[in-house]
């Protein structure tokens, strides 16, 4: 027998239509993601399951909000949960578990559900339905047509109270962040956490903690990757654009608490045609992720100050750690976020005990966030050199202090408009300026928020340009900050205009609605549209319109301008055996690993064929002599019309022009295998097995001869296939020796792959193809020779043993040397 009140709570908390409705909205989506074909509807329907639908979940369950903080805290809230289960999941041993995940996603979706206070207000339960409708007949098909208002009821709620202006806001935001978001090729650290991605689905426990940088990046196409089965440009980009538009909400809606509704669509204007969010948000990228999550831990926090209640701290803690799993720039948010506890702490100073408690127990839930990432890493042998990258590295070693100032114009003024850094400046110094009048008259117009928005701004500001060695674009932290300021003094300046000259304020402001329709058009030139692809073509990609004031760009750090070569042409030609053998490009490996899969790399000379791509950002070095003595154009692969890679071929080529194959032509063919198994490292261990293990470090999965057989004066070349068991943390080098009677005929040491990928590199998992080219004498004598190889330390040239044989070195063949 149910008790009375146990039944009243079935009725009216849990089994009730808009309970069912939306459990069975996740249900659903959850059933599409099991679907081959269409592809859209099984990727939109991992989306919902994965953010949609448990992000608005959460915003019913966070009932105490104003509406659009709700629902801006539950698609943050949703993101970082989302994040979180796939992470756990992944530490699972074997294969990312798809299976399951997709019932752990809807797990996670229909959770907030029972967290919904008041939920039967929205419509009538079944109790209540049951007591006004007479008759069975009238009462069967009640649940079925409760649906239907309840949508209407959900929904027309939220587009009353959605003003235009924001609406408005989101839609120039969008048309800066999802336009064309396919067209560009994957750039150097978009290949890396795709591949890291790939082999994370496969089974291998360590590569997020290789990444030296937070998961979440990795994270969301992860799990967006493993739900669909395949993956492309846009699906991998969808969700950091998502939070891209995110992030604009999550600023405005600081902005208004701290200021005014005006200061927060003036901040949101801004925020929305920012160089850095916009161009952050067209890649597999992390920045938005921060931006979004630390906005939205600091209004919850805006809200503890406010209110005081444990519900606000416990939501910051959860997304500010989920920030710092994105990266470590999360950090950078810790001032503002403290100055804000500190607030809430000194108006509740009488029950101060309680609050402290409170407090230890969101920094309990933000470590157990942490931990679930950083507890298994600090034990792994990455840590250290996660850790020293980012003392040394980042921070620079030579400090303590930088003067990072020109680097940051050059960067901000080539992110963005002139106009727009410009502007903002000017608004800015207008803010301090009446920061300071307000500090210096003591007036009641200085609240804590104020304070709050500079620290905000300042924390980032100060950190980049004076504390670390090399910035980078990691400017992006501070541009948030300098928005809700700038908004903030753009309002305050139209309210003290308008009460004394409104003519002025009018005039003004139509100057400034040209001002931003300059600003925006250079963000549609430089990001959105590609021709001319900005960056890449740059300085004859310049327009007169937007003039720099340097004349050289850094020569790296540059990431989300559009840029195609034409890569999965290659891939394609490889596979028709129209190329064949090895290769070698000025592209960076990361870029060509991703999308070669059916041709083999090296770095070393005398490859079959060099491609050369055009308006290369991060260029490797090529022996140009080598390729223009000894190679012929042979093929040419075009974007567009426009050539953009230049296959050259080893050898005398034939008279005539090269043949031309257009790119577009092969784009549908390559993303129609982009399955994981397709994307995973080679796992060629050459034609002659081996496996010997070296010192538990890599395993010699097999080899390559040139040849058999050689005549005195011959190069024998040895391509040798190592598999990194673990990271060997310093440099060893590799010996090939030919040894006959008992001496040593000829040899060759360096370190792989000509030098280019010394050990101390390695990750586990990686395949390295390391090639020794052995130059024989005239005098070497005929007869049989034995080819051994094996690894030193460079330092004390002590040989790694071998773990599975005896001895320091491995017998590979016998070599015949012709008279």
């Amino acid at each position: 027998m149910i008790s009375e009140s146990k039944s009243k709570f079935l009725n009216f908390k849990l089994i009730n239509a808009p309970t069912v409705f939306l459990a069975l909205a996740a249900l659903l989506l959850t059933a599409l993601t099991f679907l081959g074909q269409p592809q859209p509807l099984r990727l939109w329907a991992a989306v919902g399951l994965l953010w949609i639908a448990p992000g608005i979940n959460w915003a019913l369950a966070l009932a105490d909000r104003p509406r659009l903080e709700r629902i801006a805290l539950g698609l943050g809230l949703a993101f970082a949960i989302s994040g979180l289960v796939t992470l756990l999941l992944h530490l699972l041993p074997g294969p990312f578990p798809a299976t399951i995940a997709r019932l752990c996603y809807l797990l996670a979706a229909i959770a907030p559900l029972f967290l919904i206070p008041n939920l039967h207000s929205l419509l009538p339960t079944w109790q209540s339905q049951n007591q006004n409708h007479q008759g069975h007949k009238k009462h069967k098909g009640f649940y079925f047509v409760s649906l239907v208002p309840f949508v209407v009821k959900f929904f027309d709620r939220k587009a009353k109270n959605l003003p235009k202006i924001l609406l408005a806001i989101l839609l120039i935001a969008a048309l800066a962040r999802l336009p064309n978001l396919g067209y560009s090729e994957f750039q150097g650290d978009e290949g890396i956490i795709m591949q890291r991605a790939a082999q994370a689905i496969a089974g291998d426990d360590g590569q997020l903690f290789l990444h030296q940088k937070g998961p979440a990046e990795i994270l969301a196409p992860l799990s967006l990757w493993a739900l669909t089965g395949s993956i492309n440009e846009p699906q991998a980009r969808l969700p950091f654009a998502l939070m891209g538009l995110l992030a604009v909400l999550a600023v405005m809606l600081l902005a208004e608490r701290w200021f005014d509704t005006r200061a927060a669509n003036l901040a949101g204007l801004l925020v929305a045609i920012s160089g850095f969010l916009v161009a952050f948000a067209r890649i597999v990228q992390y920045q938005n992720v921060v931006v979004a999550l630390g906005a939205l831990a600091l209004l919850a926090l805006t809200a503890y100050a406010r209110r005081g209640q444990l519900s606000d701290l416990l939501l910051a803690a959860v997304l500010l750690a989920y920030g710092l799993l994105a990266h470590y720039d999360a950090i950078l948010i810790a001032p503002a976020a403290l100055w804000l506890v500190a607030v809430g702490l000194f108006a509740r100073r009488a029950t101060w005990k309680r609050e402290l408690v409170r407090l230890a127990a969101a920094a309990v839930i933000g470590a157990a966030v942490l931990a679930v990432f950083y507890a298994p890493f600090v034990t792994n042998p990455n840590f250290a050199k996660t850790f020293s990258y980012l003392a040394g590295d980042r921070m620079g070693g030579g400090g303590p202090f930088y003067n990072n100032t020109s680097r940051v114009w050059i960067m901000s003024t080539f992110y963005n408009s002139t106009y727009y850094v410009a502007g903002l400046l000017v608004l800015l110094g207008l803010s301090a300026a009446w920061t300071i009048k307000a500090i210096l008259q003591r007036t009641a117009r200085l609240t804590a928020h104020t304070w709050t928005a500079w620290l905000y701004l300042g924390a980032p500001l100060l950190f980049y340009l004076f504390l670390v060695f090399d910035p980078r674009t990691h400017i992006y932290t501070f541009y948030p900050g300098a928005a809700v300021l700038a908004g903030a003094a753009a309002s305050g300046a139209w309210e003290w205009l308008q009460a004394r000259w409104r003519k002025l304020a009018l005039l003004l402001a139509a100057l400034g609605l040209a001002w931003y329709a300059l600003c925006a058009g250079y963000i549609g030139l430089a990001f959105v549209g590609h021709a001319p692809e900005y960056k890449r073509e740059w300085p004859a990609s310049a327009s007169p319109l937007y003039p720099t004031t340097f004349q050289e760009l850094p020569l790296f750090g540059f990431f989300g301008f559009p840029y195609r070569a034409g890569w999965k042409a290659v891939d394609q030609l490889y596979a028709q055996g129209t190329l064949s053998g090895t290769y070698n490009s000025n592209e960076e490996p990361e870029i060509t690993t991703w999308y070669v899969r059916s041709g083999a790399r090296t770095l070393c000379g005398r490859p079959d064929w060099y491609i050369l791509a055009e308006h290369v950002q991060d260029e490797l070095a090529l022996d140009y002599d080598e390729l223009k003595r000894d190679y012929h154009l042979a093929f040419q692969v075009t974007v567009e019309g426009q050539p953009k890679l230049h296959i050259y071929q080893h050898g005398a080529g034939l008279a005539g022009e090269p043949v031309v194959f257009n790119a577009q032509d092969f784009g549908r063919a390559f993303d129609q295998n982009t399955t994981i198994v397709a994307q995973l490292p080679s796992t060629y261990g050459g034609a002659q097995p081996v496996g010997a293990t070296f010192g538990s470090l890599t395993r010699l999965l097999g080899y390559d001869l040139s040849s058999a057989s050689i005549k005195p004066g011959d190069s024998l070349v040895v391509t040798l296939y190592w598999q990194v068991l673990s990271p060997p943390g310093r440099n060893y080098q590799v010996f090939t020796h030919l040894v006959g009677g008992g001496k040593l005929l000829a040899q060759h040491d360096g370190a792989p792959a000509c030098s280019l990928q010394p050990t101390s590199g390695w990750e586990p998992g990686k395949i390295v193809r390391d090639e020794h080219v052995i130059a024989t004498g005239g005098d070497i004598p005929p007869g049989k020779a034995e080819l051994y190889v094996g690894m030193y330390d460079l330092i004390t040239l002590a040989r790694l043993p071998l773990t599975n044989a005896s001895g320091d070195m491995l017998r590979l063949t016998e070599i015949e040397v012709l008279p």
